[in-house]
Parts: structure tokens; sequence; C-alpha cells
């Protein structure tokens, strides 16, 4: 039921790939069997923090890859942090967790770091995600920064079926079209 243009992210726990090479079996097995196509699939890998060893996950991602899947890391909140796991999986897309860019307008911390993350995401080519935009000055702040794309309440909000963005999303959207 997704437009044909989007992409599914799904969170994915990896400590199962480290523990199981071929955890996701079950995943390829659902896409298989249906008309979606594993290249509109995107592995949100989630607390990718708590992970003890990347290398272990290497095998797994690159059959993902295989298969035209990407890879996404999600909740990422250090830059350091961003730098390994970019070294290891060569990530399409990081997600920059909600305490980052929630209130980032206000705080100056939070800003340096979301530029850190961008700065990174031109080095290493991968688009930038804010989660948990929840107002128009963060967003602006997020798309100075190098976001790409931002989910949270002021963007839409959760819904069982495919719904329009919220309103002051959209009166930011034209706003932005004009400028």
């Amino acid at each position: 039921r997704l437009p044909a243009e989007s992409r599914l992210f799904v969170n994915v726990n990896p400590q199962l790939l480290a523990l199981e090479p071929d955890g996701l079996s079950d995943l390829w097995r659902a896409i298989d069997v249906s008309t979606f196509s594993a290249s509109r699939v995107t592995l949100d890998l989630v607390e990718v923090e708590n992970v003890e060893s990347l290398a272990g996950l290497s095998s797994a991602v690159q059959a993902a890859r295989e298969r035209g899947a990407q890879v996404a890391l999600d909740d990422v909140t250090s830059p350091y942090r961003a730098i390994q796991c970019c070294e290891a999986f060569h990530p399409e897309w990081v997600k920059v967790d909600w305490e980052i860019t929630r209130g980032v307008a206000r705080d100056p911390r939070r800003r340096s770091i979301l530029k850190s993350l961008g700065r990174l995401a031109r080095h290493f080519s991968f688009g930038l995600i804010a989660e948990g935009v929840e107002n128009g000055d963060d967003l602006e702040v997020c798309a100075a920064s190098g976001v790409v794309a931002a989910q949270g309440y002021f963007v839409g909000r959760p819904s069982a079926e495919p719904a329009p963005p919220e309103a002051l999303f959209r009166r930011w959207v034209d706003v932005h079209r004009q400028v």
C-alpha cells in the first residue's frame, strides 16, 4: 500500500544479526513472495551504540546489500560513534536521535553536534534524517545543518494508512518554496 517511490525502513536489532547472520530470513521470504522489491527496503539498525563488535555485523549487512537493500543507522547521538559505524557499514542513511534534534534551535550544544553530523554526512555521502522534529524552528536548523529528511509530529503523525502532512508543516514548506 506504500506509494511506488517510497522506501520502507524496517527496524532491526543488530544484536540479532550479530548472533544469527541469517536473522532476516523471514523478512526476505516475505519480500520474495510479494510484489515489493528489496531495493525499496532500508534496514534501520537500532541501538548501534550497544553493539560490541561492528565487524561481526558485516556479513549480514553485506548480504542485505546484495539483495538490494540499503542500510540506516538509527538513534545516532554521537559523531564519534557515527564515524565508527560509517567505516563499518557505509550506510546510505543516518538517523539523528530526537535527543539531539528536539529543541536544537534553542540549544547551541545540540546545534554543534548536528552540524558535526552534517559534515560527516557530506564526507561519507549518506543522507541525514532528523527524528523527533516537533516545530518549524527545529526543522529550519536541521535543514541548514545538512538534514535531507525528517520525521516527527511537525511533519506527520503516525498512522496505519498513509496520511497527508500536518498543516503547520505544509505551511512551512510553502514558505520555504518561495525563498
